[in-house]
């Protein structure tokens, strides 16, 4: 088959030089005269290394009254693949070359094709040629394909991975929030680890700001969709304000959500540390802060988390802030007077609170600064305060 396409083709370039008029035209006479499937392939091989734009009319009459006006007929097992491959030519060209006016066939062909790597080339190329009009169609097969259960027979699957494929690939080339939700989940879908670390990629690079796709999963997703919005939200180049808002509300999903297993307090724990972490990057000093870390500092499960509240609290400077602070220290104290026992964890996060009062150097923190030292407290935490409280003057 291989020496017939090759001999074939030093035919149609002999063929060529008998012809006149330009390229179009010439290429456009031999394929239509050609009836077996192998000189068409061999003329389209020709047409592809050409790489012209005015091939154009050409290869959509080709799309139009030899591929698509026979998508429907029935052909043995050989004439199914050479007709499909004759088809990735003329598609893929088409994307090459960009030709968004032809993106209505080519969107036909990856509508009604049931070979599924014909189905990717179509899909990439309404990808390459921005064909902005097909945009949440690709999106929307994306969306069916990661809802999938993951069962049926292995080659099923493996050909659903591949649309998937060709589907983030060409939501990236669009670049545009309206694709970025079906990427998401697909970067955590049951695919294998190669399509997922390709959406993974992607969405690094499908917009600047996707705060506005992730703030709905990090509302309404699942426990584990939450934590990987927030870690995107974290990675993600938008500006901070929005940023900040997609931490707060994280924030509030993080404590207001109840884990009903280990698991899913880890992944509470998580949300919360990593929305703490973007909001004290993103030097915040919203008010609406103050409420969810000090419920951090207070019902947190985790010394880490606390101990990023507190200093996300000191970093926000407000008078709000220090108020929380001052309102939990103050109930350490008293804890303390009254012989309750203070664990070695509650110690490391009271020095925590101490030290960063002192660095806000604002005095509102001088009285239960103070009030440490009377409070039955360790020598430790006593000369901490001290310290807190010279610098305070």
């Amino acid at each position: 088959m291989r020496k017939y396409l090759i001999l074939s083709v030093f035919v149609i370039t002999g063929v060529f030089q008998g012809f006149a008029g330009d390229k179009a035209e010439v290429w456009s006479r031999l394929y239509k005269r050609s009836v077996l499937p192998e000189f068409k392939y061999s003329i389209m091989l020709n047409i592809v290394e050409l790489n012209d734009r005015a091939m154009i009319p050409l290869l959509e009459e080709i799309l139009t009254e030899d591929i698509i006006a026979n998508l429907d007929n029935k052909r043995s097992v050989t004439e199914e693949r050479d007709f499909n491959e004759l088809t990735k030519l003329v598609v893929r060209e088409l994307g090459e070359l960009k030709s968004k006016r032809s993106a209505s066939l080519v969107y036909t062909i990856a509508k009604e094709t049931s070979d599924p790597l014909l189905k990717v080339d179509a899909i990439v190329a309404l990808g390459n040629m921005r064909a902005t009009d097909y945009l949440n169609d690709i999106s929307f097969i994306l969306r069916n394909i990661n809802m999938r259960p993951v069962k049926g027979k292995s080659a099923e699957l493996e050909a659903e991975s591949k649309i998937a494929y060709g589907a983030i690939s060409a939501l990236d080339r669009f670049k545009s929030i309206e694709g970025y939700s079906s990427v998401f989940f697909a970067s955590i879908g049951w695919y294998d680890q190669r399509v997922k670390s390709f959406a993974d990629k992607v969405l690094k690079t499908i917009v600047d700001n996707p705060i506005e796709a992730l703030i709905p999963i990090i509302t309404d997703g699942l426990f584990s969709e939450k934590e990987k919005a927030i870690l995107e939200v974290a990675k993600c180049d938008a500006p901070t304000e929005d940023k900040a808002k997609a931490a707060r509300e994280a924030m509030k999903q993080g404590l207001d959500n109840v884990a009903e297993t280990i698991k899913e307090g880890m992944t509470l724990t998580s949300i919360r540390k990593n929305a703490i972490k973007v909001l004290y990057f993103s030097k915040s000093s919203d008010p609406e802060d103050v409420y969810y870390l000090s419920q951090s500092v207070r019902s947190g499960s985790d010394l880490e988390e606390k101990i990023y509240a507190i200093r996300t609290l000191g970093l926000n400077g407000s008078d709000e802030a220090i108020d929380g602070l001052v309102s939990i220290l103050s109930d350490f104290n008293e804890r303390s007077i009254s012989g309750l026992d203070i664990s070695y964890s509650d110690q490391d996060i009271i020095k925590e609170i101490i030290v960063t009062l002192g660095n806000t150097g604002n005095e509102k923190a001088s009285g239960v600064l103070t009030e440490v030292q009377f409070s039955n407290y360790s020598s430790g935490i006593v000369k901490a305060a001290k310290t807190a409280l010279s610098t305070l003057n």
